[in-house]
């Protein structure tokens, strides 16, 4: 069988907030006592897993850090994000679904009708017995199969890319599987981790083709992840920016290389990077330790926006970019709970879109 491809993306970024502003929303919010059934549940939620509600809302202190591993990868100590996209109208599974009505208004009448949707989140819905992957079949209103990838944070969507490649593979029947991906952040999950990132609210989705001779999109020559330890011994996010960047870049670095070599391609026939913007000082490593100029990739200085960070990064690069027929695009993203994973596309046309950045973001 030939590369899957991707024949739509949509994003949808919500109105973004000031980091000074939102540090005042943030401290009235811990200030704020869980009422009904949140007060009764979270709690003992988080002490199941031997966290304490009242630490991990506390402001980040500063933890400077020299380890020789943060300093041979040569990482600054600031996470450049200067504004935060925060969602006011909608809870987690309202974003999902309206994104999934973007993307199939946008695709062509003739497209093969979804048969399988896969739901990539971080976040919880505020109403926790909304099943989201359930809400999403209903919105695409044909019969599909729907479930969810929540565990490995921002490479959910990879994951899901290569369960997706997969299952084209094993089930000859099915012709389109659509991934969605949203984040929604709410009291007491803090946007905040440490001094490392700030994350942000967004939504986006893909729809993933069997190939035809009229498939036109980007072609999914490969996509990996990989955990960076053990299942019998759990990640610790470090508390220092440095000390946690310099463990994801050498394993995201080993992971490109590995793709790219299997696939007998060099770094520098990479036309752009679809990057995850957990914080600038990783990113600015990851290119430099590949020899990819800035110009092939987007910069700004937005929150982090979890598992729709790709999605959404690929549909501005999309927006920006002009790819020739058979240019290469390289995708990379981690798992804030130990994960590294990137994927591999060509060019072969262009394919449908719907993008809508409230953020006013853009190239810089």
């Amino acid at each position: 069988m030939s590369a899957p491809v991707v024949t739509a993306v949509a994003a949808y970024v919500p109105p973004a907030v000031p980091l000074a502003r939102w540090s005042q929303i943030e401290e009235k919010l811990n200030a704020t006592a869980l009422t009904g059934w949140a007060h009764l549940v979270y709690p003992h939620w988080f002490a199941a897993y031997g966290l304490d509600l009242q630490q991990l809302t506390a402001p980040p202190e500063d933890m400077p850090s020299a380890s020789p591993g943060a300093a041979a990868v040569g990482i600054a100590a600031q996470p450049g994000i200067d504004v935060v996209p925060v969602e006011k109208d909608r809870d987690l599974s309202g974003l999902a679904a309206d994104i999934v009505q973007a993307i199939c208004t946008a695709r062509a009448p003739e497209a093969p009708c979804i048969d399988v949707v896969v739901f990539c989140h971080s976040s919880l819905n505020e109403h926790v017995s909304t099943t989201t992957a359930g809400r999403l079949r209903a919105a695409i209103g044909k019969p599909c199969f729907p479930f969810a990838v929540a565990q490995q944070q921002g490479a959910s969507v990879f994951t899901a890319l290569r369960l997706a490649a997969d299952l084209l593979v094993a089930e000859p029947e099915l012709r389109a599987i659509l991934i969605v991906a949203a984040e929604k952040w709410c009291h007491p999950f803090a946007r905040r981790i440490g001094r490392w990132t700030l994350q942000g609210d967004a939504a986006g989705a893909i729809v993933l083709e069997r190939d035809s001779p009229s498939t036109q999109g980007l072609r999914l020559l490969d996509t990996a992840v990989q955990p960076l330890c053990r299942a019998d011994a759990p990640f610790g996010l470090p508390a220092s920016l440095t000390d946690t960047n310099a463990i994801f870049a050498p394993a995201l670095l080993a992971l490109i290389d590995t793709l790219l070599r299997e696939h007998g391609r060099r770094a520098g026939e990479i036309a752009a990077v679809i990057a995850h913007h957990v914080n600038l000082p990783l990113v600015e490593a990851v290119s430099r330790q590949l020899g990819l100029p800035s110009e092939r990739r987007l910069t700004d200085r937005r929150a982090y926006l979890g598992t729709a960070e790709s999605i959404v990064r690929l549909a501005e690069t999309l927006d920006i970019f002009p790819l020739g027929r058979g240019e290469l695009v390289l995708a990379w993203g981690i798992g804030l709970g130990g994960y590294v994973s990137c994927a591999l596309f060509e060019a072969d046309g262009i394919p449908a879109r719907y993008f809508a950045d409230s953020a006013q973001t853009g190239e810089s």
